[in-house]
């Protein structure tokens, strides 16, 4: 497959990311639905803390597995050996691997599952939680373990489309469409079952929702794009020997992008009742631009990437992640700002209903202002970190990727015993800046330089937008609040009332998203002047093309019988 160049191939990505972000979005639209549902029934309590510790054990089942051989090996194998060898060499990678991942991933669900409770002890067990909450958690957790057999054979396929079809934007979006699946189930497992099995429904829902979306879904997209596959476990083939070369290093290295959340958890057990479950829904609000954008962004970018480094196009692999990069903080920022400054309003509006009141929203809010102010380097990360996997190094970004572990688990500790779960959250905001700097400066050595001052003078730009953003958002943030109630038509104070968080959150958004794209595009940010241009030329491309299909039928229409 011909690698695009130039600015088709720029139109393409940009186009790839925006769609990747829509269907994203909705995705973590409906994770929310889903958190509300369960916030409503249970609120800040101990079974909702069952239900986010139980999470993390498949969670580090599925890293430990897929985390080392998905994007980050797969594609760039797979890739190199359908453009230098011939295609049925490919499909032998594909299916030698799969077959291998398979016999892996079933093995080590049946011992996860044998051994969940002395697992789940080692990190909750200590944390001053009643016997019956750790019981909670192991059933949770041995429910959920399955899914992951259909998530780590469905990220091969994922990478399969990503190889075959990384020019076509709607392949790309498949994977997240069945994300959209996944959370559906959930909500609707919930619904069904909870009043009967009580929060383990959201759980039993979750196992389903994977089978459908992340492996169903995702294979007939394969099958479409000419993927096949047959059991063939052959370990003497050359191709598993290079796979677990770049496997092994991504599967024993501790990456702190990943366990910020099962550190997290160990220290919140420590922590009083519902601590838990605000890191997890505060974090959970920060990663959704970071997935819309970020993860998009090198979800588009990564079969060219792999593309680039098996043809040795240095010059346009540089160029690639310096736009991708540039295009994430465009993105990114003027959101960043939003949700430091709407904070409170944002998980009014989306979680405070039933069980969950006023003092839990101050709770999520607080920390999630901590965690924005990382929002840039968790979307950067997914772009730097698969520019070093595309050039088929694995080892550099498990070794850093440790470092950082090493260096922030004490952080952790010291700063939760200074400020509480602030203190958590603000060291995953220290952890993935450092591990974002450190593979950026990886890459750029591996490449012999990475477009660096132009970086900078972008990521100052934007920086400096958002900063300005920032503060018109908190100007017109306070002129809402002095609003009277009766203006949002309620008897509560504007300012904590549902109507009032959604007029605060939209208005507040439109204002800082225009105030941001003026001011970057003023002081001559290029990626934020050609994403409005591509955004402005939007409605007429659409109306182009619906001029062209209703020509089209008048013409059918006039046409004798």
């Amino acid at each position: 497959m011909s690698t695009p160049s130039g600015d088709s191939l720029r139109d393409r990505l940009t186009m790839a990311t925006l769609l990747i972000g829509v269907v994203a979005l909705l995705s973590r639209v409906l994770g929310f639905v889903r958190d509300a549902v369960i916030a409503a029934h249970f609120g800040l309590t101990l079974p909702w803390d069952a239900y986010n510790a139980a999470i993390q054990v498949p969670d580090l089942l599925n890293y430990l597995v897929a985390g080392g051989t998905l994007s980050a090996t797969f594609v760039p194998l797979f890739r190199e050996y359908w453009q230098q060898e011939r295609t049925s060499a490919a499909w032998t990678f594909f299916t030698i691997i799969s077959s291998l991942m398979l016999v892996l991933i079933v093995a080590l669900v049946v011992l996860f599952e044998i051994f969940a409770r002395p697992i789940t002890l080692l990190y909750v067990g200590h944390g001053g939680k009643p016997d019956e909450w750790v019981d909670m958690v192991v059933r949770i957790t041995r429910i959920i373990l399955p899914a992951q057999i259909f998530f780590v054979v469905g990220g091969l396929v994922n990478g399969v489309i990503y190889s075959v079809r990384g020019d076509d934007k709607w392949f790309l979006a498949v994977p997240t469409f069945g994300s959209v699946i996944y959370n559906m189930a959930i909500i609707i497992g919930g619904l069904i079952l909870s009043p009967r099995v009580g929060i383990e429904g959201f759980a039993w829902g979750g196992l389903i929702g994977a089978f459908i979306g992340p492996f169903v879904l995702v294979s007939l997209a394969a099958t479409r794009a000419g993927a096949r596959f047959r059991f063939r476990l052959n370990l003497r083939h050359p191709s598993v020997r290079r796979y677990l070369a770049l496997t092994l290093p991504l599967m024993l290295g501790i990456s702190y992008s990943f366990v910020d959340q099962l550190i997290a958890t160990a220290f919140g057990s420590h922590l009083p009742e519902g601590a838990i479950s605000a890191l997890r829904q505060a974090y959970r609000l920060m990663q959704v631009p970071v997935g819309v954008f970020g993860l998009a962004a090198a979800t588009a970018a990564i079969g060219t990437l792999a593309g680039l480094a098996a043809e040795r196009d240095v010059p346009a692999f540089r160029r690639q992640v310096k736009e991708a990069l540039s295009r994430v903080g465009v993105m990114i920022l003027p959101v960043t700002v939003v949700m430091i400054v709407a904070a409170p309003a944002l998980v009014r509006a989306l979680l405070q209903r039933g069980h969950f009141d006023a003092a839990d929203t101050e709770r999520v809010a607080s920390l999630l202002r901590w965690y924005s102010v990382g929002m840039y380097a968790w979307a950067a990360n997914y772009v730097v970190s698969r520019g070093l996997y595309s050039l088929q190094d694995t080892l550099t970004p498990a070794v850093l990727g440790t470092l950082t572990t090493l260096l922030i688990v004490p952080l952790s500790w010291v700063l939760m015993r200074a400020l509480g779960a602030e203190g958590l959250a603000l060291a995953a905001t220290i952890g993935i800046s450092l591990q974002t700097l450190l593979i950026f400066l990886a890459l750029r050595r591996k490449l012999r330089g990475l477009h660096g001052p132009a970086i900078l003078r972008s990521l100052w730009r934007t920086v400096s937008a958002a900063a300005a953003a920032g503060g018109v958002c908190w100007g017109v943030q306070r002129l809402l609040h002095a609003v009277p109630a009766r203006l949002v038509g309620t008897v509560a104070p504007a300012s904590l009332s549902l109507s009032g968080s959604l007029v605060e959150i939209a208005v507040v958004s439109a204002v800082g998203f225009l105030a941001f794209a003026a001011i970057a595009t003023a002081l001559g940010e290029e990626e934020a002047t050609y994403l409005r241009g591509r955004m402005t030329g939007t409605p007429r491309k659409v109306r182009r093309l619906w001029q062209g299909v209703s020509g089209r039928l008048r013409k059918g229409r006039g046409r004798p019988q």
